[in-house]
């Protein structure tokens, strides 16, 4: 062989790198982005509670609230993560929720009572809040408040601040699974 003429090897074609698709996240309190939603929902629940309503609507505020606080949560997780959560991660995502609304209103309601065990503090109250039968009741708990009342109080709002939000973020992430179809 002569030797201008070098026979040259045939290049390979460029080979393509394929990356995984990245792993799901697990939704736990040791995912960073799943606690911050969840404070945020439960932020959100805490303010929306306080916008004054007129008793009839107060009364559905709250359970409406707890189980909208599900659909949010798992509405921002989709939109943060972009990522598609399973209905078990959407009970996880309203739990969380739930569970962080639950400490806020607990944490409220402890501030509530110890403020009303000041001496003069409920004499200000009473001249202030208007003379219906819930106003009433409110103040005559605040006076004295019985341990199993606020055992029973503390428990009713961990059961509608858990199961309503747990429940919306679970159906919540069924129907988002099914417009994805």
């Amino acid at each position: 062989m002569p030797a201008d003429a070098v026979e040259e090897a045939p290049v390979p074609p460029p080979v393509e790198v394929l990356h995984p698709p990245p792993a799901a996240v697990t939704v736990s309190f040791r995912n960073g982005t799943a606690v911050r939603i969840g404070l945020l929902t439960a932020l959100l629940t805490l303010l929306l509670n306080t916008i004054p309503l007129p008793p009839a609507l107060a009364y559905l505020r709250l359970p409406g609230l707890s189980f909208l606080a599900g659909w949010f949560a798992v509405w921002t997780w989709s939109r943060r993560t972009r990522q598609r959560p399973t209905i078990r991660d959407g009970a996880r995502l309203g739990w969380m929720a739930g569970v962080f609304t639950f400490l806020m209103f607990a944490g409220l309601l402890t501030f509530v009572v110890v403020v009303a065990m000041t001496p003069g503090a409920l004499d200000q109250v009473k001249q202030q809040i208007p003379r219906d039968a819930g106003a009433q009741e409110l103040l005559r708990f605040l006076q004295n408040p019985a341990p199993g009342e606020l055992i029973a109080i503390l428990v009713a709002m961990f059961l509608v601040f858990t199961a309503l939000p747990t429940i919306g973020g679970a159906i919540s992430a069924r129907l988002a699974g099914r417009e994805t179809h």
